[in-house]
């Protein structure tokens, strides 16, 4: 089943990275860059924070998809073992500017896929549970899975989304407004 969500949310749109290392790095390059995002989009887009004591705020790590009122999934590389209590992480949602002063959610369950080895590539995924379920309204909404029966191809464009770099090595100058970036090859592994 986890296999099946971590598709759905690439081709719906999401930040979780999951490259393999057979791809060339100029196809790598394409997920950087893009477009400012509208509000309202990608509404199951999140922010995953943790608490940086030197900073003292709650500062951007990776981002996710709400898969679920109570659940959101993100990268397993995310989650540093040693920062597994679910009290080391925020969860942002709702809006596509990254510092907006918005409320943050408490997790209260971290799972990582069993198979996840740091070093390598697969099972890349992590299940945050969130300490209360969130209301869905424009903004805010589970990504809605695509029935097994579908059938993507090579020239259905899909969509990468998050918050990053604008290009190779420079953050983004605009004040960390949740990008877009069109995916129109597709990679299965």
């Amino acid at each position: 089943m986890l296999s099946q969500l971590g598709l759905t949310l690439i081709f719906l749109g999401s930040s979780i990275a999951g490259i393999p290392a057979s791809v060339p790095e100029d196809v790598l390059v394409g997920i950087v860059g893009g477009n400012s995002a509208p509000q309202g989009k990608w509404p199951w887009q999140v922010s995953l924070r943790v608490y940086r004591y030197n900073w003292a705020s709650w500062v951007h790590i990776c981002g996710g998809s709400i898969i679920h009122p109570q659940w959101v999934l993100t990268a397993a590389h995310c989650i540093h073992e040693s920062d597994a209590d679910p009290s080391a992480f925020r969860i942002y949602l709702g809006q596509v500017y990254l510092y907006g002063g918005e409320k943050l959610l408490k997790v209260s369950r971290v799972i990582i896929h069993p198979d996840f080895v740091r070093s390598g590539l697969g099972s890349d995924v992590a299940l945050l549970q969130l300490a209360q379920s969130v209301r869905s309204f424009p903004n805010v909404k589970p990504v809605k899975l695509s029935p097994a029966s579908l059938e993507v191809t090579k020239k259905d464009v899909c969509w990468v989304t998050g918050w990053g770099s604008v290009s190779m090595h420079e953050t983004d100058p605009t004040g960390h407004v949740m990008r877009r970036q069109p995916w129109p090859r597709l990679l299965l592994w």
